[in-house]
């Protein structure tokens, strides 16, 4: 039992394609967002690409869904599907020369801070 006298709860996992076509394609925004961060085993997931090829950008935006499943995604012909993946932190953490995140001095618009933090002279 947790401290404080709480209940466990067992995490909830999507068991099959058609229930996560079902979270995602719900009206209600507690079921979407089940659909977009629960976890699901890589058979479910290979399911969910096969079956509802449709669904494959919102299986790149689950925050629980395997590498092996966004390396999947990363090399389909649908470019937001690529897109989806290429922007996850996930991916960025393994494949970062393959990210499309912006890190660093990317993301600073000082174009002074990045002369001095490089060592460069500006003119």
């Amino acid at each position: 039992m947790p401290k404080g006298g709480g209940v466990c709860q067992t995490p909830s996992v999507i068991d099959s394609a058609d229930e996560f076509v079902r979270l995602r394609t719900s009206e209600g925004r507690q079921e979407q967002d089940r659909a977009s961060r629960e976890q699901a085993s890589v058979e479910t997931w290979l399911d969910i690409i096969e079956r509802y090829p449709e669904m494959k950008e919102w299986v790149a935006r689950n925050t629980s869904v395997p590498l092996e499943i966004l390396e999947i995604l990363r090399r389909d012909p649908d470019e937001p599907v690529v897109w989806t993946v290429r922007q996850k932190r996930s991916w960025a953490r393994t494949r970062p020369e393959d990210s499309g995140r912006a890190t660093g001095l990317d993301i600073t618009r000082s174009a002074t801070w990045k002369r001095e933090a490089l060592g460069s002279e500006g003119k």
